[in-house]
């Protein structure tokens, strides 16, 4: 329970940062990355009720080239291994800037 305040703590924070900044770290887009299309889409109601942060343990990426493999890696793992429709996150906050799933 800790760990999840931390996170959201942390996010917020994040968040915060990025609205006070002329260096608002840039969003990648899924075609930036090169990843697959979605096998379905399904849209939630908004506003959501509650968002998860979580930790995806990979290797650490200092190049946009390297980040998108990873990227792609777990889009692969989710979609083929899990049977996902898609990625699972919405957003991937990596070493070198932040990553958009959508």
């Amino acid at each position: 329970m800790i760990r999840a305040k931390y996170y959201c703590i942390l996010f917020v924070l994040i968040l915060q940062w990025c609205n006070s900044s002329a260096t608002c770290p840039q969003i990648v887009t899924r075609k930036d990355w090169d990843g697959l299309r979605p096998v379905h889409v399904s849209y939630l109601p908004r506003p959501v009720a509650l968002v998860i942060i979580q930790h995806t343990v990979t290797s650490t990426c200092n190049t946009d080239e390297k980040c998108a493999e990873i990227v792609r890696n777990i889009q692969s793992y989710h979609m083929e291994n899990l049977n996902y429709w898609d990625i699972g996150p919405s957003f991937l906050i990596k070493s070198n800037r932040s990553i958009g799933t959508n």
